[in-house]
């Protein structure tokens, strides 16, 4: 989540790249499954992309709870 983070601060476009970066970083090592809000569009409007973006800001501040459980739901 951290490097999916920091992708996001110098890349933040909403073509989902820095997502499907983290993705290919965790996966092939089962570290983590990542499902990104149960796959929802993240381009569009609505709550849980105003999850994510909550998530996100936490993150700037160090705290990666909210964007690891929006990452896992």
């Amino acid at each position: 989540m951290r490097f999916h983070h920091g992708l996001v601060a110098i890349h933040p476009g909403h073509n989902g790249h820095a997502r499907l970066l983290a993705d290919h970083l965790a996966n092939p090592f089962d570290r983590l499954i990542v499902t990104w809000g149960g796959g929802t569009e993240l381009t569009a409007t609505g709550d849980t992309r105003n999850d994510y973006l909550t998530a996100l800001k936490q993150a700037d501040t160090g705290e990666f709870t909210s964007l690891i459980r929006f990452a896992r739901s």
